[in-house]
């Protein structure tokens, strides 16, 4: 517990600095719940505006009604007799009275007589009439039969509603205000009563009871039955999961760039990092539920349920969500689509609770599915529902339910139980990286006992020696040195260890067997091949890969069982940068320094300081990581191994790789100073560094230790002699005869001598130790004849360990050879010019092969966004659908007794004699009725709703000084038929208290007329509608989400970019992927299409308008994709994002539309709908996704897109199908040119750009250097001259002036990279760029890419300018960029044959082609294997081969040898010099042997200006000052050895300080008074050959020139 509590603290720092740095991100995980509740909002207001009418209606006005609707059909079997003649004729007096204006022939043309019903029907249904009909009335034949009149009123069946249900839910009695029912009843009534000569005029009202939701939680019945009942529980996921997206692509992405593991591997402990994630994440995370229970609470949205309870629902809830994500974070190896499918995980599950919720399953079954934490918020929001509703009986009371502290408790149980499940995966599932534990782990001993060390024997040690098991077949015994027993037992023991990887060529064997031993206070390096199995034997010693078989101990534990505690001591420093950019130098190595053990934070400080300035990045402290360069980057993966006062067990692989000269030399000081108390193993192809750092080498070529010991035994061993090497000419380097005459001369004086290599411009010649005699005469002999035979400069140096390596690879395997015709076929094979179509091709196949190996994008962009498709369809074609209008038409007798013995609520206002009498004699007789004070009668039917179907009231009104009797039916909505049985009772009541007599009327309905509109309108449901919208607009977004995630990770990684170098035409870049990606998301319109056609008839009818809009719609959103992916760097994070911007914001925008459209066509206002009009045009400026949400509510006719002033006629109008449309056809006009205008803007800026670039550079330094200053004149001359040298001179590269200054941005001040440097590279050069790292060497071949804008000067390339003719000038280049950018699902043949295409190699040549790249370059045996899984210097093979397709005329190499062994620096060496016959080539490099090997001339870089310029030859006769001669002192001689050294040279001088034993001096060689190379070696070998164990003597060396030239650079100030 100690552990986790001193790494808490750390890691919480870390956690909270890194969200704290990325404020856009924090406020997403704020603002991301309260959109997704806001949505939810937005819809329940949707639902609550679409209320009922509270208004009092008129019921009456049957006179003035008729006059507008011309016609009331009435009649009679056989013809009206007197009776019903006598109310025919009352009915054409009210309208008389009503209408004076009326003549008596219009008045009786508005009554139509039958003498049968078909008669009556017919008549009704004939088209020429139905519109002028306003209803009918039909006399029974025993219609005034007794003391009851009986007539029917008849209306459209759909005027009425269900004869047959009494009660319902959703209707009311209103319809019979709305369609001439109750206008026809009243005036009927009327007629009788003035029959039966009663003149007592009559108006009649009807109103809704008063709104039973009077509280405000009352309010949201409609939105919380409809919406929230059914959707809340995927609401609330989605609002609280939001603020996890991030936090699970973070995981991933630590995960995926070994950051995790690299923590892991030095102790972290996985239980204080899941901890520090949750408090973090707990922050934001607590705070969006307290914000969501709030909301809901202080909302009223959820009022039964106490606030306490809702949060006590909610936080367990959240807390499970967070160990949902830590537990689906497993699962995931890449962080491209981690966060969006963990996101829709969970919602699936909350989908899925909503069914559980509302099915009557038993309540057991019920909690145990809330096992599922998503599924049990969605049952936790069924029931607040539940108890919200049955209060207004809403729900169906009989579902079996679970209370909320059941829910609550299955919440706090998932807690423990997802910590359980977490802690066993977190064990058996470790991803890519990681040893994962046996299923059954926790019933082991071993798991329970962690700190017991290994039981191999006592000491904690094997038993057998490790030279006892290295027995392949290779093996041989005088190949490894013999361990004095006397020393201290090993600290790290391998035996037999054994890795193999499945591959495309099937099993591959990366370690084979390998047994060793290593020790305390020593440095142990491994040396090999590239893919020899020296990273894979470290992967395997930290625990980050499992061993095929074998074991290993570290200080007596085992690496199988006890990793946790060999990580403790761990410092790691891998082949990748495991930091991240965000945090500052000093941030890594104070939480490095926590993780590890240092507890004070002072303390911290202070090492962190000290260790920061012991690497150089003293100035850095407190720079972002991802600012540093890239040999920064691996001096703080340096120091965070280092730092820490348990790191006693140190691995580091590759330190030093792409660090220059005098940072490589300041980090071999600081290795060699903490190496006490440590055991450091180190991996490098430096062989200088191995031999000056390690105590014991050990050679390995595929996967077999090939010999270990120390330098001084494997040089004894191997090296027999002397090394002599000899630097000819670059005019004679392909002069074999030369070669043949330098060889003769060395065998003559030395016949055992043996030639080892002939590269470049080098010739190594191994001389025996028993020829050293002849020595001085060979010398004597070289010097006499130096010019004659073409040779630069030689030296000679004790056997090194470069020729140990060389000598024991040579018949590896995994040596390259240098095959001649293999070179021509893959170096000489010219492009045939680029073709578009070959272009497009090669980027098809790309897409094709990439789509097919990457199964997981397959799942996000087809499978998912289908089955969400799939899901949005199934709910629009089977939820309950609302009927349009009703078919019933069995009569119904509209009697009072239909509602059982309910009692009425009557209030009479103004009560006087007449009005009390009238009440007494009628209505006030009935045992029925109630008498309730008006001033009471409102809060009475609120507090009696359920029970009673309507109410009365009664006054006298006046209308044209004519009194009336008012009366206003209250009629309950949940009452169908309520208001016309009021009606009936009052108006028979006043008759019967008159005449005894009764009215009975019956609802007899004409059989429904349906018209265009109403058929094309059939099974319209909001609710389905709304989500086959929401989840279309979802299916989409991902779909479209996921192809802008390839664009940004080729982008990032720089894929892009090296295919435009390449020759790529950006059109066809872009082109390629809008017709994969069009391919693909055709798949699912032509999905939904088919089903949307087959399942619902409106898509047959529409299908031009809905066809037209999904295909614009396609065709819109995935270039908008692209665009908005420039913003992301990272893949997961643009899937993620992009999908929640165009769902969010198309969702949004389409719910914002629908209310706005509702409230318009409620209030009927058209200035309203004006405004609407114009927020929907900005809508459809911005979103696709708003466009065709429309198109979709257009074709299913929602009400959300109606207008006040049009109807769904013409689907093609303006406002309806047309403007989204044309709209969408912009959006792919506009999106597509965006894109090229961002593309090709260095194309537009150089069509305009004049002259200015010149005017921008500053004016070279006066102190310039001469060469320096004559080049300019040189390229000032050719530039004026307009010409590129000639066809005999080509100078395909020219650059003048070339400045280049990075502006400040934040805290990070202006830099000016490139200062005015002026250069001119004819063909058949090799120009080397030396400098230390951050001099300028990478920004300026970017800059001759166009990679990047120069601030000021001119590039012409290929006789173009750059700037005005950009595709001109890069038509012919090759690049290699610093950091391989090649597509990780793609072989290295299927890249070869990519670029082939790109750069325009005729197809019947590129299989030759290809092949000869991968045998030239050694990359047969994994060749069709992924590169994703290749080692640094395959990669590097691979980009270089890249580079060289298709013979360019152009070469810029930037670090090439970076990462690889000699044997394939050496190859590669011979390859560029076959490469520069026809070519110019810039090559940057930290290694100056391969400068010298290579190029012809060269500069020295500082602070990005040219310090020298010219041939090695001519640098080291100016800056030089005689011979070079480095030394490796024996130990004993460590203090002493230099004073020793300059006794028997007193004109040498040490140049730059002592490293460790080794050490440089310059020896004076005065023109006056020449020394010869021979009498330099015979001194030493007289007087110096016992202090020494290695020395060297040759000219001055240009890397000596260059420590001295950069010694004072101000990117060197930290060293």
């Amino acid at each position: 517990m100690e552990s986790i509590k001193n790494q808490l603290i750390p890691l919480l720092k870390k956690n909270w600095t890194l969200k704290g740095k990325s404020k856009i991100k924090l406020l997403l995980e704020i603002l991301l719940p309260l959109i997704s509740i806001g949505i939810l909002f937005g819809i329940l207001y949707l639902s609550m505006i679409i209320t009922r009418d509270f208004k009092e209606r008129p019921a009456s006005g049957f006179a003035f009604d008729i006059a507008h609707t011309k016609q009331l059909l009435i009649g009679s079997n056989g013809g009206l007799n007197s009776d019903q003649r006598n109310i025919l004729d009352n009915l054409k007096l009210q309208v008389s009275i009503q209408h004076p204006e009326f003549s008596n022939d219009y008045i009786n043309r508005c009554f139509v007589e039958f003498k049968d019903i078909e008669s009556m029907d017919e008549y009704f249904h004939d088209p020429f009439n139905y519109r002028g009909v306003m209803g009918g009335v039909w006399f029974p034949d025993d219609s005034f039969n007794g003391n009851t009149i009986k007539y029917s009123i008849r209306v459209d069946s759909d005027f009425t509603h269900d004869n047959t249900q009494q009660f319902q839910d959703r209707e009311d009695s209103q319809i019979y205000l709305r369609h001439y029912f109750t206008q026809i009843q009243t005036g009927v009534d009327q007629a009788i009563l003035l029959t039966n000569q009663i003149a007592i005029p009559i108006f009649a009202t009807g109103q809704r009871f008063p709104n039973p939701y009077i509280s405000f939680w009352e309010k949201w019945t409609d939105g919380r039955k409809l919406i929230l009942l059914n959707t809340g529980g995927v609401f609330i996921t989605a609002s609280l999961f939001a603020t996890l997206f991030t936090l699970i692509t973070n995981i991933v992405i630590e995960k995926e760039t070994k950051i995790l593991e690299g923590m892991k591997t030095m102790g972290l402990n996985s239980f204080a990092y899941y901890i520090s994630n949750s408090i973090i994440s707990l922050i934001t995370l607590l705070s969006s539920t307290l914000l969501v229970s709030i909301i809901l609470s202080a909302s009223q949205l959820v009022h039964h349920v106490k606030w306490i309870t809702l949060i006590l629902i909610l936080i367990p809830y959240s807390i499970t969500l967070l160990l949902i994500a830590f537990i689906l974070c497993k699962f995931f190896t890449k962080s491209k689509y981690a966060g969006l499918m963990a996101f829709l995980i969970v919602l699936l599950l909350s989908g899925i609770g909503i069914i559980i919720g509302r099915f009557n399953i038993s309540p057991t079954l019920k909690l145990l599915s809330c096992l599922f934490s998503p599924i049990a918020i969605s049952v936790a929001n069924y029931v607040w529902c539940y108890k919200d509703l049955i209060v207004f009986k809403e729900v169906d009371i009989n579902v079996n339910m679970v209370n909320e502290y059941e829910i609550i408790g299955m919440l706090v149980f998932d807690i423990f139980l997802y910590i359980l499940i977490l802690w066993y995966l977190d064990n058996v599932i470790t991803g890519e990286y990681g040893i994962p534990k046996k299923w059954y782990f926790f019933l082991t001993k071993n798991y329970w006992r962690k700190n017991k060390k290994s039981n191999i024997n006592n000491n904690g040690v094997f038993d057998v020696e490790a030279t006892s098991c290295n027995r392949n077949s290779s093996y041989n015994e005088k190949n490894f040195e013999k361990i004095e027993h006397q020393l201290e037992r090993p600290t790290i023991s391998i035996r037999n260890l054994r890795k193999e990887f499945k591959t495309g060529d099937g099993n591959r064997i990366a370690v084979n067997d390998l047994s060793i031993d290593m020790y305390k206070n020593r440095i142990h390096s491994f040396l090999g091949p590239n893919g020899s199995g020296k990273s894979t034997t470290l992967s395997m010693l930290t625990g980050m890969i499992e061993p095929t078989s074998g074991d290993a101990l570290i200080n007596g534990f085992d690496i199988r069982n006890n990793i946790d505690e060999i990580r403790k001591h761990l410092g790691v420093c891998p082949q990748s940068d495991i930091i991240w950019e965000q945090l500052t130098v000093m941030e890594h190595l104070e939480f490095y320094a926590a993780l590890k053990g240092f507890t004070n934070s002072n303390q911290r400080k202070v090492e962190a300081t000290k260790i920061a300035l012991e690497v150089g990045l003293g100035e850095k402290l407190n720079a972002p990581a991802g600012t540093l360069s890239g040999g920064q980057k691996r001096k703080l993966c340096l120091a965070i191994a280092f730092i820490g006062p348990n790191s006693d067990i140190i691995l580091i692989d590759e330190p030093t790789s792409g660090l220059d000269a005098s940072n490589r030399r300041l980090i071999w000081d600081f290795i060699l100073k903490y190496r006490e108390n440590k055991t450091i193993i180190l991996v490098s192809h430096y062989l200088e560094e191995c031999d000056i750092l390690s105590n014991t080498i050990s050679i390995i070529a595929n996967g077999e230790l090939k010999c270990n010991g120390s330098s001084l035994f494997l040089k004894n061993r191997f090296g027999v002699g002397y090394l002599l090497t000899i630097s000819k000419e670059h005019n004679s380097i392909n002069n074999s005869n030369l070669t043949k005459t330098i060889s003769d001369i060395i065998f003559n004086h030395i016949p055992k001598g043996s030639l080892l290599s002939d590269a470049g411009t080098e010739l190594c010649f191994r001389l025996p130790n028993e020829s050293i005699g002849n020595f001085s005469n060979l010398f004597k002999e070289l010097d006499d004849r130096k010019k004659q035979l073409s040779i630069e400069n030689y030296g000679i140096s004790i056997t090194t360990l470069e020729e140990v390596f060389l000598k024991i690879i040579s018949n590896s395997e995994t040596n390259p050879n240098f095959n001649q015709s293999v070179l021509n076929t893959a170096l000489k094979t010219n492009s045939s010019g680029i073709k578009s179509y070959q272009q497009l091709k090669g980027l098809l196949i790309k897409r094709v092969k990439t789509s097919r190996k990457d199964i997981k994008s397959f799942v996000l962009s087809i499978l998912i966004p289908i089955l969400i498709l799939a899901g949005g369809l199934i709910l629009y074609k089977n939820m309950r659908t609302i009927d349009i209008y009703n078919t019933v038409t069995q009569p119904l007798i509209l009697d009072f007794n239909v509602y059982g013995k309910s009692v009425t609520p009557v209030s009479i206002d103004k009560v006087n004699e007449t009005m009390t009498s009238l009440f007494d004699n009628s209505i006030g007789h009935s045992d029925r009725t109630t008498l309730v004070p008006y001033d009471e009668l409102h809060d009475y039917l609120i507090h009696h709703y359920f029970g009673v179907p309507g109410a009365l009231y009664f006054d006298f009104r006046y209308f044209k000084n004519v009194k009336f009797l008012h009366y206003n039916v209250f009629f309950n909505k949940d009452y169908l038929h309520a208001l016309p049985i009021y009606i009936n009772f009052v108006d028979s009541e006043i008759l019967r208290s008159v005449t005894g007599k009764r009215i009975q009327t019956t609802s007899l309905p004409f059989e429904h007329i349906q018209s265009p509109l109403e058929v094309a309108s059939l099974d319209v449901n909001f609710v389905a509608i709304v989500f086959f919208i929401i989840l279309t607009l979802a299916s989409f977004s991902l779909i479209a989400a996921s192809h802008a995630g390839n664009i940004s990770h080729e982008r990032s990684t720089r894929v892009k970019r090296l295919l435009y170098i390449s020759g790529l035409r950006k059109s066809i870049y872009w082109l390629s992927n809008l017709i994969w990606d069009y391919l693909q998301t055709f798949i699912l319109v032509i999905f939904l299409t088919i089903v949307i056609i087959a399942v619902d008839d409106k898509f047959r009818t529409h299908f031009d308008l809905y066809i037209s809009g999904v295909v614009l719609f396609t065709f819109s959103i995935i270039p908008l994709s692209y665009l908005m992916s420039f913003k992301f760097s990272s893949h997961g994070k643009a899937v993620g994002a992009i999908f929640a911007i165009h769902f969010g914001v198309g969702l949004i925008f389409t719910v914002i539309s629908f209310i706005l459209r509702v409230w318009a066509i409620k209030e009927n206002s058209i200035s309203f709908q004006f405004l609407t009009d114009i927020i929907e045009y900005c809508f459809y400026a911005i979103s696709p996704f708003f466009c065709f949400s429309k198109i979709l509510a257009i074709v299913t006719k929602f009400p959300g897109v109606s207008r006040v002033d049009q109807s769904f006629i013409d689907y093609w109008s303006f406002h309806f199908g047309l403007l989204p449309n044309a709209i969408l056809f912009l959006h792919c006009i506009v999106w597509i040119t965006w894109i090229l205008l961002i593309d090709y803007s260095s194309e537009i800026k150089g069509k305009f750009t004049i002259s200015k670039l010149f005017s921008n550079s500053p004016i070279p330094d006066s102190n310039e250097d001469s060469d320096v200053s004559n080049e300019r004149i040189i390229v000032k001359q050719l530039l004026d001259n307009n010409t590129n040298g000639g066809s005999g001179n080509v100078y395909p590269i020219i650059f003048n002036n070339l400045y280049k200054k990075f502006n400040s941005v934040g805290n990070y001040k202006s830099k000016i990279a490139v200062y005015n440097s002026t250069l001119a590279i004819p063909t058949g050069q090799t120009f080397g760029l030396l400098g230390l790292n951050g001099c300028g060497k990478s920004t300026t071949l970017g800059m001759i890419s166009g990679e990047i804008s120069p601030t000021g000067g001119k590039i012409k390339l290929n006789g173009y300018d750059l700037i005005k003719n950009r595709n001109d000038a890069l038509t012919s280049i090759g690049y290699c960029f610093q950091f391989d950018a090649l597509i990780g699902l793609l072989s290295a043949r299927e890249q070869l044959e990519l670029y082939c295409r790109i750069k325009g190699v005729d197809e019947s040549k590129i299989k030759d082609t290809v092949n000869a790249f991968i045998q030239m370059m050694d990359l047969e045996s994994i060749s069709n294997s992924n590169t994703s899984g290749y080692s640094g210097g395959n990669k590097r093979k691979v980009s270089l081969s890249i580079a060289c397709i298709g013979s360019p005329s152009i070469l810029l190499l930037d670090e090439i040898s970076c990462g690889v062994d000699a044997c394939v620096k050496r190859f590669m060496w011979n390859v560029l010099m076959e490469l520069k016959k026809n070519k110019a080539i810039i090559l940057t490099t930290h290694s100056i042997a391969e400068c010298q090997a290579v190029c012809d001339k060269l500069t020295i870089m500082k602070d990005g200006k040219l310090q020298a310029l010219g041939s090695n030859q001519h640098i080291k006769d100016k800056f030089g000052s005689g011979y070079s001669i480095e030394v490796k002192f024996k130990k004993e001689y460590l203090e002493n050895g230099v004073e020793l050294f300059l006794q028997s040279f007193p004109s040498a001088s040490l140049i730059d300080n002592q490293h460790a034993l080794s050490a440089s001096f310059e020896l004076p060689n005065p023109p006056n008074n020449p020394i010869k190379l021979s009498s330099i070696f015979s001194n030493i070998e007289q007087s110096l050959k016992f202090i020494l164990d290695d020395y060297s003597v040759s000219q001055t060396s240009i890397e000596q020139i260059f420590i001295k030239l950069t010694k004072n650079s101000i990117t060197n100030i930290d060293n």
